[in-house]
């Protein structure tokens, strides 16, 4: 019995298309697996946003022999008749018997055919399995005809341990090689077994399992909240879409800017988890705390010594217009309260609704606390490594 990893490597999956590609990929292998008529054990298919890995265990080594059957035309029919019956069997009359059947005597053809070694198969079927794999919305790109849902970069594909070379379309690059993180780890690595796969990804900073992501996210983002003295707000939808967002999940907690916690818990709760990805928390009483939870991407080498020398913490909604005394354009068309200079330099509390409902505005040289203590600078755009 032999294994099969396939892997097929291309530029971000947007996250609410993973979990169908991953369950449609598995399906069409199955389904192929079986009209091929190879046997399998289990099959499973694992999805991050830039690769799927489909993973099958327990291969038969080869199509098992078949002897068939089929009963032809009567032995006195036409020439043409009987020509045409062995052409579409492949086969020539001395391959067939005659017999008597019902009130007359007919030719049959007794066909066996050797099981073809499933290398061989594969090879044929998984360029198939690439080309039907449906998506919601596919792209074209470069001068190539294929259409995928982003351009694929390369495809690893190994049976049994070992480079199997498939058709790729438009000349995508076949092998044995993969790379981890785009940017903790972007050198390439030779793959093998799934186990020692997961294993090499792992330590190039890459968890190929959503659920064991999601899990990480859900349990380190718990432990942040309480850490802070609040408990998570539960989010199903969110976690399962922020999960197909990192390879690498790193939570972090920041801290809005008490000028917005006037506001609604609807609509800060709203503008976060719509607009940022942000996970809320409360408090013992149900009330909305001020801070979230953010998941990103990428870890700072330095511990996020290079950040903003004061203060731990992201303050969601300052940026440089409050340090200037400006108010952020964070939550844009409530009234929130506002800072602004008198003469003296004292701040005024005042009031004041600026435009229309927008997105979090982080502001830049923002400040957020890691699980672990240490801190990150970066704007909030680039907390997925875009």
């Amino acid at each position: 019995m032999s294994q099969l990893l396939l892997e097929l490597f291309s530029e971000e999956i947007p996250a609410r298309m993973q979990r169908r590609a991953a369950d449609d990929l598995k399906r069409l292998a199955a389904e192929a697996l079986k009209e091929a008529s190879l046997s399998f054990g289990e099959l499973h298919c694992y999805a991050t946003p830039r690769r799927l890995a489909l993973v099958i265990d327990d291969l038969a080594d080869a199509q098992p022999d078949v002897k068939e059957e089929k009963r032809g035309p009567r032995t006195d029919a036409p020439e043409k008749a009987v020509e045409g019956f062995l052409r579409a069997n492949g086969i020539t009359l001395d391959a067939c018997e005659k017999r008597v059947a019902g009130k007359g005597e007919f030719w049959f053809a007794v066909i066996e055919r050797t099981g073809r070694p499933t290398r061989d198969v594969l090879a044929e079927i998984l360029p198939t399995l690439i080309h039907k794999l449906p998506w919601q919305k596919s792209m074209r790109w470069g001068s190539g005809s294929f259409r995928w849902v982003r351009p694929l970069q390369r495809v690893m594909c190994l049976y049994d341990g070992r480079a199997l070379e498939i058709e790729t379309p438009d000349g995508v690059p076949c092998g044995n090689v993969t790379s981890g993180h785009r940017f903790l780890s972007p050198a390439t690595f030779e793959g093998g077994y799934f186990d020692d796969y997961e294993k090499m990804l792992q330590r190039n900073n890459v968890v190929v399992r959503g659920k064991v992501r999601r899990d990480l996210i859900a349990e380190k983002a718990a432990a942040l909240a309480e850490e802070a003295g609040f408990k998570l707000k539960r989010d199903a939808a969110l976690l399962a879409e922020v999960g197909g967002l990192v390879e690498w999940p790193v939570v972090l907690m920041g801290k809005i800017d008490a000028v917005f916690m006037d506001l609604p818990a609807e609509v800060l709760v709203t503008s976060m988890r719509s607009h940022q990805k942000y996970f809320a928390v409360e408090d013992a009483h149900g009330k909305l705390g001020a801070r979230f939870i953010v998941v990103a991407n990428m870890e700072a080498s330095d511990g996020g010594a290079a950040g903003a020398p004061v203060g731990r913490d992201f303050l969601l909604g300052s940026g440089p217009q409050a340090e200037a005394g400006g108010a952020s354009n964070a939550f844009a068309g409530y009234d929130v309260p506002r800072k602004t200079r008198q003469s003296g330099g004292q701040g005024v509390a005042s009031r004041s609704t600026v435009g229309r409902v927008g997105g979090l505005d982080s502001g830049r040289g923002c400040r957020i606390r890691a699980a672990g203590g240490d801190a990150v600078q970066g704007r909030s755009d680039d907390r997925h490594g875009r």
